[in-house]
């Protein structure tokens, strides 16, 4: 997996060293923000299985961080929010199998997942 995310990681990082989206039309710069908006939400998905990990195992502790959402926070460079959407993400996905495949085919983001989760768990017809 590791190879992967490194290739993956190479081959945007060439494109965005590049400057490649300078020798696109507007029109297609539209395509390309649609293809990185489900490429970021993939990597949020992968990103909140690991989050969810990382909390199962206690693997924040030898790190010295209170919580995985901590230790998500400190190394995504994002703030608590963003990071414990993540874990609340990673819950929903797990409780509910219609949120688990729009979250892994791209459809929603984190945020979105953990927002839905919360209402199904307090308005379950809604």
């Amino acid at each position: 997996m590791f190879e992967t995310l490194q290739h993956a990681r190479d081959l945007l990082g060439g494109l965005a060293e590049s400057r490649a989206v300078g020798a696109l039309s507007g029109e297609d710069c539209v395509a390309v923000i649609h293809e990185l908006g489900t490429i970021r939400r993939l990597v949020e998905a992968l990103t909140a299985d690991a989050a969810a990990k990382i909390e199962a195992t206690d693997a924040h502790r030898p790190r010295g961080e209170r919580s995985a959402a901590e230790t998500c926070a400190n190394l995504l460079q994002v703030g608590p929010g963003p990071a414990s959407d993540l874990l609340a993400a990673a819950r929903a996905a797990a409780d509910d199998d219609r949120i688990e495949r729009a979250f892994r085919s791209g459809e929603v983001d984190a945020r979105t997942a953990a927002m839905i989760g919360a209402t199904g768990r307090f308005a379950p017809d809604a």
